[in-house]
């Protein structure tokens, strides 16, 4: 499988204060791009890719977490 995801990533500063944050474009290409569009017509909860990589990140941050609190353990 070739896929293609390509990030840029831009720090930001939150309005009048010194707080900084990074801002985080996602592009997607190549069998990546396809897999997304399989689960499109797949399941209609998922208007987007938006909506995909959105729960894709927080369903795989919950597995890092839990990874992490098991090496403390």
């Amino acid at each position: 499988m070739k896929s293609k995801i390509t990030y840029a990533i831009n720090m930001y500063k939150k309005g009048d204060s010194e707080d900084t944050f990074q801002g985080i474009t996602i592009m997607v290409d190549g069998d990546f791009r396809k897999e997304l569009d399989v689960l499109l017509a797949k399941l209609p909860q998922y208007a987007n890719y938006v909506d995909i990589i959105n729960d894709a990140v927080f369903k795989g941050m919950s597995i890092i977490e839990q990874q992490a609190e098991n090496a403390r353990q």
